[in-house]
């Protein structure tokens, strides 16, 4: 299931769509000609120049950098983990314009990668281009020509001092025709495996943060822009729902979309010898002796057994 949600904010030139899909809308990698960048914790990549001054907010700019603490940023680089309070006025902000997708201390040293790349229209990217117009009709039933889209991929990324199992997986595209700004982040289905603290999802604009409210504080089993959606996970077999985007996170031996699918144990664990793996129907599984073989103190099947017919 994809939930869309509109960022209602007072700024004309940049159009956000936030949206939780099973796949990421376009391919990254290296196959696919991105740039990457990985081995840092609070820094950015170098200036990336579009061929024109391109809208963000009331002003246009050339320039733009990868963060990897979740942020794209035009004209200057930002290098600040400390989330935002949303709608207030800060003073670092100012002279900051920014998507921020997904805004948190993330940490690049150990493992994850940040994919990043820019088409134009003399790019040999016309299925590209034909994709995100496609995207923008959808969204919003209006028919433009992209000029120019920037395209970012946080891929498995883990959280500063954070749980190693905690990683992120999520993409911004950026699009415009020129005039206008479109700008779409899309969050794995699944690959959302961060659970604790918060972040900020929105804009960055000269002062102020405008994005979604602060979820962390989201009741059990609620998630969304101002905790408004119920999660549709099965309860018994969920560690926990994504309180931005709503992904269940399955407990050990169970997957789907729901959590509600029971996984086969036996095709991925390996029973001792002289026994068989015997999968469970609620998320489990156990190795059961060949017959005439019995189990012992260190999980292994020893000792033949006499079997005597009657």
């Amino acid at each position: 299931m994809t939930y869309v949600f509109r960022v209602l904010t007072c700024f004309i030139l940049v159009n956000l769509v936030i949206i939780n899909a099973q796949d990421l809308y376009l391919s990254y990698g290296n196959e696919e000609g991105d740039d990457i960048m990985t081995g840092t914790d609070d820094g950015c990549s170098s200036a990336v120049q579009s061929p024109f001054a391109v809208p963000f907010n009331q002003t246009r700019f050339r320039t733009i950098y990868v963060c990897a603490n979740g942020l794209v940023c035009f004209n200057r680089s930002y290098h600040s983990y400390t989330i935002p309070e949303n709608r207030q006025y800060r003073h670092d902000l100012v002279g900051i314009y920014c998507l921020a997708p997904y805004f948190r201390d993330l940490d690049l040293r150990s493992s994850g990668s940040v994919w990043y790349q820019t088409y134009t229209m003399s790019s040999d990217a016309e299925n590209i281009r034909e994709a995100m117009k496609n995207l923008v009709n959808e969204t919003y039933s209006i028919q433009i020509t992209p000029s120019f889209i920037f395209k970012a991929t946080w891929k498995e990324v883990p959280l500063f001092g954070g749980p190693s199992y905690e990683t992120v997986t999520f993409q911004v595209i950026y699009v415009t025709d020129g005039e206008v700004a479109y700008s779409f982040f899309f969050y794995e289905g699944g690959s959302m495996k961060s659970v604790s603290n918060s972040q900020f999802i929105g804009l960055l604009v000269n002062g102020y943060a405008d994005g979604l409210d602060d979820s962390s504080a989201c009741l059990e089993g609620i998630y969304g822009y101002n905790c408004t959606e119920t999660c549709n996970c099965d309860n018994d077999n969920t560690v926990s729902c994504d309180i931005i985007i709503g992904t269940c996170n399955c407990s050990k031996g169970w997957s789907g979309v729901r959590c509600q699918e029971d996984m086969n144990e036996c095709e991925t664990n390996t029973c001792p010898d002289n026994s068989k793996c015997v999968n469970y129907t609620e998320g489990s599984f156990y190795c059961k002796c060949d017959e005439g073989y019995f189990p012992t103190s260190d999980g292994t099947c020893q000792g033949k057994v006499h079997i005597i017919e009657a």
